[in-house]
């Protein structure tokens, strides 16, 4: 029941566990796009991540995340923003309810989840992350999957710790991050699982007011979108095509040692 939901069949879905329920029905899905731009700047889509909690990655949020980019797509936006709630763009992996789900369908989450990843990174225009609060884990992968970043001039968060939870980091995780971060920043902020505050992460462009943040990541990623699209694309891609295949190729396998590991460390019984 994991395959490619859209936002109708997310919110109605009959979930195998209680970590998502019939009560999802009269919540606010959890991302939707809009298209906008700047003045004199080509369309924009806008990603709002917005559960109305912490931006846990679980089912429900993974799958709604694919389906606003798939509408994204389908506009034809020259660029991407992904942005959260205020003061919280992603707490990273639902670690209360993930542990409740059988091993295939954990299994299917964080197959989907790198997929995600990889579908940002590899997004045929240009992608900010305008990051309105903490971003931890997944939540900070999820940031640096995008091209840019901007930040929110808050005492926030940011931090790759799945090693001092106990968790590798999977290989589409290390891309992002490699390519985003110089080999020292990549030692400290991933190997070292070091959570650092905005204003000293070096992930970020600027950092900006909360009431500016998002127009200037919109502005930002509207000058960028006027960058040809054919060439950016195929660049973008030529780029770091040898790492993609190779992690396309052995993602689901992957994706399996991992779940054996998340288990061990996070069994249902411990929640």
């Amino acid at each position: 029941f994991f395959k490619q939901k859209t936002a109708y069949e997310i919110r109605n879905c009959d979930w195998s566990s209680d970590v998502c329920s019939s009560d999802l029905i009269d919540a606010p899905m959890p991302a939707r796009i809009e298209l906008t731009s700047a003045e004199g700047s080509p369309p924009v889509a806008i990603l709002r991540f917005d559960d109305g909690k912490a931006n846990a990655l679980n089912p429900t949020t993974v799958e709604a995340l694919h389906a606003a980019l798939d509408e994204a797509e389908g506009q034809r936006a020259a660029a991407l923003v992904i942005t959260g709630r205020p003061g919280m763009f992603s707490a990273g992996l639902d670690l209360k309810g993930l542990p409740r789900l059988s091993t295939a369908d954990k299994r299917q989450v964080f197959l989907r989840f790198g997929q995600l990843l990889l579908r940002i990174f590899t997004w045929r225009g240009p992608t900010v992350a305008a990051v309105t609060g903490h971003a931890i884990a997944g939540g900070a992968l999820l940031a640096l999957s995008t091209d840019t970043r901007l930040g929110v001039d808050l005492p926030a968060r940011f931090g790759v710790t799945e090693i001092a939870v106990g968790l590798p980091v999977p290989n589409f995780g290390l891309l992002v991050a490699r390519a985003a971060l110089t080999p020292r920043e990549l030692t400290e902020l991933v190997l070292f699982a070091q959570v650092l505050n905005f204003r000293e992460a070096p992930i970020f462009r600027a950092l900006h007011p909360e009431d500016a943040l998002l127009s200037k990541a919109v502005a930002l990623a509207g000058e960028l979108g006027r960058l040809p699209s054919a060439p950016f694309a195929a660049t973008k891609r030529a780029l770091w095509q040898r790492e993609l295949e190779a992690i396309e190729a052995g993602m689901a396998d992957e994706v399996a040692r991992f779940v054996d590991l998340f288990e061990a460390r996070f069994p249902a019984e411990a929640r």
